[in-house]
């Protein structure tokens, strides 16, 4: 009787323990229950559209913070497609000075700023996730084509070109990540909305409008990428750290 309650005791004992480390395997990864902190780092691809131009693709990269809870994150990030004098133009409305006209330029990157919240339906090691975020994009690198000679008049029209090329943008987000010990891997894809903006510029006295985007809607991103756990997002009240 006493060898049967001590092994009745020592199988109790191991369900526990097994129970517990498969419980802690699931809580350690995004949405599994664990309020964590991941860095990673991203790469894909950009594609876009502009005004001049028809679709076309431009290479990724970026970095992004995650906190998670037990089946939603919220995630900031920053991304930085790679460009290569890629087409777009702009329509100066026309003034009292000027007739109007369509400025073609050239621009050479894109850069993204965004948040998102995320949600994690379902625990496991494979885990498919979506979201909604915002942020801000920008063009860089704009120059007039063709230069329009005067130093000044070129200056003015390169600023107006940065202007239009910068926008909020909200986005929605599907991806599916996989854990791989203290590293998730995932895959994702993104699209965002690029909505015109219409503003107005004073010149010399003169207001010129300018209207429309260097980039039209929408913008897709594939990315694949890497995150790495930080460890415990808050302090355990009885534990007192990670």
């Amino acid at each position: 009787m006493r060898m049967r309650t001590r092994s009745l005791s020592l199988a109790a004992l191991a369900l526990v323990v097994g129970g517990g480390a498969a419980s802690a395997q699931v809580t350690d990864q995004p949405g599994g229950g664990a309020f964590k902190w991941y860095l990673g780092g991203q790469g894909g691809t950009y594609i876009f559209r502009t005004p001049a131009q028809d679709e076309s693709a431009m290479p990724m990269v970026g970095a992004h913070l995650m906190v998670t809870a037990r089946r939603t994150a919220v995630l900031l990030g920053y991304e930085h497609g790679l460009g290569n004098d890629e087409v777009s133009q702009f329509t100066l409305l026309p003034t009292s000075t000027s007739p109007g006209a369509t400025q073609t330029v050239l621009f050479q990157d894109l850069q993204k700023y965004h948040a998102a919240v995320m949600a994690f339906p379902f625990k496991g090691h494979v885990q498919p996730y979506v979201g909604l975020g915002f942020g801000i994009l920008t063009v860089n690198g704009v120059r007039p084509v063709p230069s329009a000679g005067d130093p000044g008049s070129e200056e003015q029209l390169v600023r107006l070109a940065k202007s239009s090329g910068t926008a909020g943008v909200v986005g929605l987000l599907a991806g599916l990540q996989f854990r791989l010990g203290p590293f998730a891997a995932f895959g994702q894809y993104t699209i965002n909305n690029v909505p015109q903006i219409k503003f107005d510029v004073s010149a010399d006295g003169e207001t010129t409008n300018v209207r429309t985007n260097l980039l039209k809607s929408p913008l897709h991103t594939f990315t694949g990428g890497l995150r790495i756990s930080l460890g415990s997002a808050r302090e355990d009240v009885t534990g007192g750290g990670y």
